[in-house]
């Protein structure tokens, strides 16, 4: 039996649906992120498992227990929300301890247990200090430290990093996989942002409009994504008309043959991830194509390139050679195994 368990889980609001019909079963010690653009129904979800919104049908279930009748400070859950919500007029340990003190801890035991739990998020030396004197940073970890101190069963985060600047909020990241790997808590995160779900969660649960286009790892999630939505959510991706010829198992885009197994018959849609593209001879295989924008990222250099009448993002690493430039006559090539390749729709370029 699942650790927690959302069977046909729905919300609806009137004759909107926030959540419709959402079942996944998490394990004990999991990671999973909710993920999907505004209004796809992910914090409405973390709601309803936190017990502050009532599912109009579905079940939840934590370790086989019924959750419907269980008030939300009675589930053993820690939550850390966006704005962090720390009590201003409290010190740091003052606010970590908090939740143990409505839990009727002996003070002593308390007192252990909030500087073990501040330790852990690096702030053993703050633990005096009041938020305002806080950077965005370590009022998140005191938030995140208040969760954990109280040994949830579950930790609920709800766009927890979606405060902080670029490279702490990388650096969050990493320092949030590696406590919760130490702690070993079951973890739900709620996110619109890719990258940090991929770089954070086991499993990803992509939502849109309600439900659940696609659940599994990041890296499958990533490479084969199970509908269009997914394709063109979970990171950027390039669609090209074509069509497949079945009996010599090809796919034909813009005049240049690509050998796929067993492939759709008649016209076709296949996409391609920017970082699997690459630049070819210019008499060689590929799309011709014109390079309209170079953009130097760092680490990358970012391409839009016009080729097959719309507009291609190719990225390619900045591995200090000759690269094109504006203006420049290329040509697109990838190989056959970085292809999808579904039945053709209409596209907006």
């Amino acid at each position: 039996m699942s650790f927690l368990v959302l069977d046909r889980l729905t919300k609806r609001y009137d004759a909107h649906h926030a959540v419709r019909e959402l079942s996944l079963a998490v394990e004990q010690g999991e990671f999973v992120a909710l993920l999907g653009p505004s209004g796809c129904g992910k914090t409405t979800t973390l709601q309803m498992i936190a017990g502050f919104v009532q599912p109009t049908s579905g079940r939840i279930a934590l370790e086989g227990r019924d959750l419907a009748a269980i008030k939300p400070s009675q589930r053993g859950l820690g939550i850390v929300f966006q704005s962090y919500a720390l009590f201003p007029h409290m010190t740091t340990a003052e606010n970590v301890a908090f939740g143990l003190e409505m839990q009727g801890v002996a003070k002593a035991e308390r007192e252990q247990r909030v500087g073990d739990v501040l330790a852990m998020v690096g702030l053993g030396q703050l633990a005096d200090r009041f938020p305002r004197r806080m950077s965005g940073g370590q009022q998140q970890r005191v938030a995140l430290a208040r969760a954990l101190v109280i040994r949830p069963r579950i930790l609920l985060l709800d766009e927890p990093l979606s405060n902080l600047d670029a490279k702490l909020r990388e650096e969050m990241q990493i320092e949030l996989r590696q406590i919760q790997r130490t702690l070993g808590t079951t973890t739900i995160l709620v996110t619109h942002d890719q990258s940090e779900a991929m770089a954070l969660a086991d499993r990803i649960v992509v939502m849109n409009k309600g439900t659940a286009e696609q659940i599994g790892p990041p890296h499958e999630t990533y490479e084969w994504p199970a509908t269009p939505f997914v394709a063109e959510f979970l990171g950027k991706t390039n669609v090209f008309s074509g069509s497949s010829d079945p009996a010599r198992g090809v796919v034909i885009v813009a005049g240049n043959e690509w050998p796929v197994a067993a492939p759709t018959a008649g016209a076709v849609d296949v996409t391609v991830r920017p970082e699997r593209v690459r630049f070819a001879s210019v008499d060689g295989h590929g799309i011709a194509a014109t390079i309209k924008t170079r953009i130097f990222q760092g680490n990358h250099w970012l391409y839009q390139a016009v080729a097959d009448g719309r507009t291609i993002t190719i990225i390619q690493q900045n591995a200090g050679g000759v690269n094109p430039v504006e203006g420049d006559s290329v040509r697109l090539d990838w190989n056959s195994d970085d292809m999808r390749i579904r039945p053709s729709r209409e596209i907006v370029s």
